[in-house]
């Protein structure tokens, strides 16, 4: 899979022109393409890129996602995700496959498109951005998707935020931005949040602490290292 730098519509009529056997995985931005195939198909493709000065990267992937090379596998994909008990979605929920709202059940027909459909990930965001949405969270082990959607947001009043980082620690990562949803403006459910820990309120003095350490009942230090 080739990630691609540069007008995505110019990219797109360019891909169909093309006769080589490539397919577009995922339109990420309006600057960001994403083609998936045959190996040696997209090194000739890249190599006719750079020659134009286009950007490009490889990504590290097992296998030639939402590619027509995935074909042999959908249907017993299909077969396997009919034995699943499907249920319509709770909350509102954007498809990547089709870049819009979807009110129905996601059934196996659906995760079989999903397979080889090309992600609609840069319409998902504009559609969201156009319904007010002002805070996004990325659920995954490094910020790719923040990065890309941040990109379509002109205004720059959203919150983009992390659940995970790899050079950092999670639960650091998603204190930051709990606090920075609670510095936004949002209700958060401190007794939710704190349901599964013991905490113990601690009465503290109400003067200022002049470089001298005070024990609480149960047994905790607490104190000041300067004048306050």
């Amino acid at each position: 899979m080739l990630v691609v730098e540069g007008p995505v519509d110019q990219v797109l009529a360019e891909i169909r022109q093309m006769d080589r056997g490539i397919d577009v995985a995922a339109i990420n931005s309006p600057a960001q393409i994403v083609v998936s195939g045959r190996k040696s198909e997209l090194v000739a493709y890249q190599a006719s890129l750079q020659r134009k000065g286009v950007g490009t990267s490889f990504l590290e992937v097992s296998h030639a996602f939402h590619s027509r090379l995935l074909d042999p596998m959908i249907d017993p994909f299909r077969a396997v995700a009919e034995g699943i008990s499907f249920r319509k979605p709770k909350i509102p929920l954007v498809s990547n496959v089709t870049g819009s709202f979807t009110d129905g059940i996601m059934d196996a027909r659906y995760w079989a498109r999903h397979v080889r459909a090309s992600v609609r990930f840069s319409d998902s965001i504009r559609l969201l951005l156009s319904e007010e949405a002002n805070a996004f969270i990325e659920i995954g082990p490094q910020p790719i998707l923040t990065n890309l959607g941040s990109q379509q947001d002109e205004v720059r009043r959203n919150e983009w935020l992390l659940s995970m980082r790899r050079t950092q620690s999670p639960w650091k990562t998603l204190l930051g931005s709990l606090a920075n949803l609670y510095l936004a403006g949002v209700k958060v459910d401190w007794l939710g949040f704190d349901i599964d820990y013991v905490r113990n309120l601690v009465v503290l003095p109400t003067y200022p602490l002049a470089k001298q350490k005070f024990w609480t009942e149960i047994g905790l230090p607490f104190g000041a290292e300067r004048n306050l």
